[in-house]
């Protein structure tokens, strides 16, 4: 591609991903607002998954890998649950 053309592409993919990020947060946002609440045994089954499937059924390996990035299991267990937040609705 040319460099105009190129320079337009990555413009537009950057637009997206903040329009995106934007539509996730407005999302959790009004989840809240409403009052719902996402089972916590829903959550952690992903979080069960997550490890079974990313770190060898090893919850320590998850939690070092958290550690090394500043993060924490609540932390990630927030994501988590963000992320079905926005997955379910």
């Amino acid at each position: 591609l040319p460099t105009e053309e190129m320079a337009a592409a990555i413009k537009s993919n950057r637009l997206e991903t903040l329009d995106k990020l934007i539509e996730e947060r407005l999302v959790v946002q009004e989840f809240h607002q409403r009052k719902y609440v996402f089972p916590p045994q829903i959550v952690q089954i992903r979080i069960d998954e997550i490890v079974r499937d990313s770190f060898q059924g090893d919850l320590n390996e998850l939690i070092r890998e958290l550690n090394k990035n500043g993060r924490t299991l609540g932390d990630f267990r927030k994501e988590v649950e963000r992320n079905l937040i926005v997955q379910s609705l």
